[in-house]
């Protein structure tokens, strides 16, 4: 989770400053700050009658492995978000919603508002699909107003923060400001074939990753990344257990089976910590340490290496997905304990 340390740079961006760390009611160990703190305003005007309302936003994100994470989880991020009303016109009103920004719900794992300090608790948290997307946090209409501070509200996500908005509603009124969010793919973890071939078996010291009825669902979606390849889950767990020796395109066939139930695994469970890749992830295919491509390219190379019926763009395609299961090309690929 090295990633999010540089990421402080990206405080100095317009709409919310950095701050200087300090510890917090809600820190674990008030010894260790967060990875990244930041804040910022948000103001919200009635051009009609000149009343204005401005909120402070503050934010923290911890690594994992933080001792002043709330609320850790192994793989994941916590993002921690606080409102205060700071500011009014002639009008009071009260502040009703916060949402957080996301591109996907399923972004998110876990949110809820941490008790045991001070500060007006929503009652609810809850994440909201549809064309706004976001974490919401409402309040009961007349409890938070001028110089309350909101309960932290809080945000578990394996998706790394990068910059994105916090929406903010007071009826009939809304506005935004800038915040750390989850935005980033997570760091790739794959496995190699052996561990696919190994849990399709249910071996006992691996059946506890997937459970129930998790790897149907991933040999099922699997099936459907192999753009044909595999016809039904009977042909993608044979492809497992076939080496094919002799044989350029069995041995593709072998590396994409497993190629393809990385990338359900990130997508179906992106918060496991054993197996997971994405379209999106970078890859360097020159060793240069630079991205040079995707996960979602090359899938679309070895597919298509095999579909040639010529042996030498199917060995091309073997080796193109061995090195991305064995990690050997994956940017920042890690390996959880």
């Amino acid at each position: 989770m090295r990633i999010i340390r540089s990421l402080v740079l990206a405080l100095c961006l317009a709409g919310f400053a950095p701050e200087q760390a300090a510890a917090h009611w809600w820190h674990h160990s008030p010894e260790c700050d967060p990875d990244s703190v930041g804040s910022g305003n948000v103001s919200i005007s009635d051009s009609v009658t000149g009343a204005f309302w401005t909120f402070s936003i503050g934010f923290e994100v911890f690594d994992d492995d933080n001792c002043a994470n709330p609320k850790p989880v192994t793989g994941s991020f916590t993002y921690v978000y606080t409102v205060t009303a700071t500011d009014q016109g002639p009008l009071p009103i009260s502040l009703e919603e916060l949402r957080v920004l996301l591109d996907d719900v399923e972004f998110v794992s876990e949110a809820g508002v941490i008790t045991g300090g001070p500060g007006v608790a929503p009652v609810s948290v809850t994440t909201q699909a549809g064309p706004q997307q976001s974490v919401v946090a409402a309040f009961t209409p007349g409890d938070f107003t001028l110089g309350d501070t909101s309960l932290p509200i809080y945000v578990v996500s394996p998706y790394r923060p990068g910059n994105g908005l916090i929406s903010l509603q007071v009826i009939p009124f809304s506005g935004t400001g800038a915040a750390l969010v989850p935005a980033v793919l997570p760091e790739a973890c794959p496995c190699n074939s052996l561990f696919w071939k190994l849990r399709a078996l249910n071996w006992w010291w691996v059946r506890h990753y997937f459970p129930g009825s998790q790897f149907s669902e991933l040999k099922t979606r699997a099936v459907e990344i192999s753009g044909g390849i595999f016809t039904d889950e009977a042909d993608l767990v044979s492809a497992l257990f076939h080496l094919g020796f002799f044989s350029a395109k069995r041995r593709a066939e072998h590396q994409l089976a497993a190629l393809a139930l990385n990338i359900a695994a990130g997508d179906l469970f992106p918060g496991n910590t054993k197996c997971r890749i994405f379209p999106g992830t970078e890859l360097d295919l020159d060793g240069d340490g630079v991205a040079d491509s995707t996960v979602d390219e090359q899938l679309g190379v070895i597919i298509a290496g095999i579909d040639s019926g010529d042996a030498n763009q199917q060995h091309d395609a073997f080796e193109i997905a061995l090195d991305i299961n064995l990690g050997r090309t994956v940017i920042d690929a890690v390996e959880f304990h």
